[in-house]
């Protein structure tokens, strides 16, 4: 079964996402766990921050994500939103650089 799925035309492209959500839900896991230590967040504020994410991530989602899958086809855009979110993470990494958190 596990052949049949990853065979063919969008075996590639189902495998292709899969491995970037798995990078992205690791990436993210370990930045909330960076994120409760080194803030101290509680629960609820965590939670309220996780929310607000969600939220935001749904807007983006129907708002932008759509229209540019549809005029750059789907391998592109992964391979561009892995490109992203790898400079992301490397912009909060270097945070405490940043002037305004002096």
């Amino acid at each position: 079964q596990t052949a049949a799925a990853f065979g063919g035309g969008g075996g590639q492209m189902l495998l292709l996402r899969l491995l970037y959500s798995l990078l992205m839900r690791a990436g993210y896991s370990m930045h909330a766990l960076y994120e409760s230590q080194v803030w101290s967040l509680s629960p609820a504020v965590s939670g309220s921050l996780a929310s607000y994410n969600q939220l935001l991530g749904l807007a983006v989602d129907w708002l932008l994500v759509g229209r540019l899958a549809a005029s750059r086809g789907e391998g592109r855009l992964l391979c561009l939103c892995l490109c992203l979110a790898t400079l992301n993470s490397l912009l909060e990494s270097r945070h405490r650089a940043f002037l305004l958190y002096a």
